[in-house]
């Protein structure tokens, strides 16, 4: 994937969700318009930042990280089959990799998140869930029918994602850990395409009634909810000079991917935020020479307003000078990014202050995560 500036190219690829809840329930709001191209201020959408150093220790380098989650307590980053487990100040708790074709072992890491204190980490190669302790320490696995790439924690199991890349037939199931079993589907597909881009993520936000979610080359939100199954919640329309409706949709999703890179079309919403009626949507959109991270702002209770678009990467903005990196995640109202050390460095100097230098980051410390609030 092309892309443009230094600051973007180590993170397209990575973008989740934490599935932590906020409060509300998703109303069917029907179109939403959005300009990428009418700009508003940082101001408008975020209040303040902070961040944390990621202390690793020199031993057991954090290399490029390929999925981020974040709790009350701790920070679990995956690099590679590499579990790091942080304290939420960044000061390392453990490293461990259980790669391996035992009963406690995965083959790769397509997901993680952190649930009731523990490491959750789904295995699309074996077709389990396998959980942690902080410490590495093996509690137990739930073992899935089929092949999944996403999982979202939900109260009494998983919502799990296939992304048309197994033989079940349907996009979403539930898995009830109690059953150890899937107990409900939803959003049936018509062929097994066995083709996922690495920065495609379907759960895009969780809220206290619904979880949020998307689909591949689909600019459409739906709404996931046990019990009642999906239902679509809005659609956006992009003035982006491509359309998604201007390709062939028989096409195969790796054909479409092939004709959408590196054009100006947007083939899915990126993760979100909702606060009561707020939605503060991310997008991931085509700008002259690569792809920059947007944020859209809208009020659901108002769509007689314009929302208000913000681009990223491109222009440094004085009262947040480290927001330039997509967002790895979304947590407790924030905004989250992550930046190697050296680009931090350069900021700094740039700015002339001694605020990371001063507290021992150097060009071969581990990342630096970036929590920038939204605007409530």
């Amino acid at each position: 994937m092309k892309t443009y500036g230094f600051f973007l190219m180590f993170v397209m690829g990575l973008i989740t969700v934490s599935c932590n809840q906020t409060s509300g329930s998703i109303q069917e709001i029907g179109d939403v318009n959005v300009d990428v191209d009418h700009l508003s201020g940082v101001s408008d959408f975020f209040d303040s930042y902070s961040y944390v150093i990621l202390r690793t220790p020199s031993d057991s380098p954090l290399g490029t990280i390929s999925h981020i989650d974040i709790d009350e307590e701790h920070i679990v980053a995956c690099s590679r089959g590499d579990v790091h487990v942080y304290k939420r100040d960044g000061q390392i708790v453990s490293v461990f990799s259980h790669v391996g074709q035992g009963p406690e072992e995965y083959m790769d890491i397509s997901d993680i998140h952190l649930v009731d204190g523990n490491v959750n980490l789904l295995s699309c190669q074996t077709k389990k869930i396998y959980v942690y302790e902080p410490d590495g320490t093996f509690v137990e696995s739930y073992p899935l029918a089929d092949y999944y790439t996403a999982f979202c924690p939900a109260d009494g199991g998983f919502w799990l994602a296939s992304e048309t890349s197994n033989n079940s037939g349907y996009e979403f199931s539930f898995y009830d850990k109690d059953k150890k079993e899937s107990v409900e589907s939803c959003m049936p597909f018509d062929r097994n395409e066995s083709f996922t881009p690495s920065q495609f993520r379907p759960f895009i936000s969780d809220t206290a009634d619904d979880i949020l979610v998307v689909r591949q080359f689909d600019n459409s939100v739906y709404s996931l909810r046990k019990g009642d199954g999906i239902k679509t919640v809005w659609r956006y329309n992009f003035n982006t000079p491509m359309q998604l409706s201007d390709l062939d949709r028989d096409l195969p999703y790796a054909k479409l991917f092939e004709e959408t890179s590196n054009k100006p079309v947007i083939k899915y919403p990126g993760i979100a935020y909702v606060s009561g009626s707020q939605v503060y949507q991310t997008l991931s959109v085509f700008f002259k020479l690569g792809y920059f991270p947007y944020v859209y702002k809208f009020d659901m209770s108002r769509q007689d307003q314009d929302g208000k678009t913000l681009r990223i990467g491109l222009e440094s903005f004085e009262d947040f000078p480290y927001l330039r990196t997509p967002p790895v995640l979304i947590y407790d109202g924030n905004y989250v990014s992550l930046m190697e050390s050296f680009n931090v460095l350069s900021i700094e100097r740039s700015l002339g202050t001694t605020e990371f230098s001063s507290k021992g980051l150097t060009e071969e410390s581990s990342q630096v995560l970036f929590f920038h609030h939204f605007k409530h």
